[in-house]
């Protein structure tokens, strides 16, 4: 039997869930994603070209999904500071809970170039935290020295996450290895804003 309702959202949606089950990419194929959706895996292609471009669709819903849940409301954020650990202390806690797609994310190949509106996505985060980090900062800063800040916290968190996602960290409790995290990134905050 054969759904004839699919639709992009429909896929990327599906795609999306997969790569969260699989821990990546691994075993999410055309035909998985088809499966799902109850159609043959050629129908995919009246919506994409191959399955890396499902791939970047699904880059961007979780770029999306990531900024959605780093930008909720908070009353535990009194200052400007706060709300910058705030932002990036969720932004560890999703990719903790969701470590398939920090894989597709941050780790796995993607063939073929970013459409437009994934490139835009992918920029989005570092955009926002810059902003962040601006209102953050009690001195001010150029952009150059707010695009190195940001560049350098994103990627030792980056770096930190990828160790632990992967199983190389010698520390096996989740909270301290947060925790440991959090408390190198404000001090590397405070180092780098000297």
């Amino acid at each position: 039997m054969t759904r004839k309702n699919i639709g992009r959202e429909q896929i990327v949606e599906t795609a999306t869930r997969l790569i969260d089950e699989n821990n990546g990419t691994r075993n999410v194929t055309l035909r998985e994603i088809a499966k799902e959706l109850n159609c043959a895996h050629t129908n995919l292609y009246n919506y994409f070209g191959s399955l890396d471009e499902i791939y970047w669709a699904v880059l961007a819903e979780i770029i999306d999904r990531m900024l959605s849940y780093m930008n909720q409301p908070s009353d535990t954020a009194k200052t400007p500071e706060d709300n910058l650990f705030l932002k990036l202390s969720r932004f560890i806690d999703f990719y903790i809970d969701h470590p398939g797609w920090y894989r597709l994310a941050w780790l796995e190949p993607l063939n073929g170039n970013a459409p437009p509106d994934v490139e835009q996505a992918i920029g989005r985060p570092m955009q926002e935290f810059a902003q962040v980090l601006t209102l953050a900062c009690p001195k001010p800063l150029t952009l150059r020295e707010t695009q190195e800040i940001c560049n350098i916290l994103f990627m030792y968190t980056f770096g930190e996450l990828g160790v632990w996602i992967n199983h190389r960290t010698f520390e096996t409790n989740l909270t301290v290895m947060k925790e440991n995290i959090a408390g190198n990134t404000k001090r590397l905050y405070h180092l780098l804003i000297k």
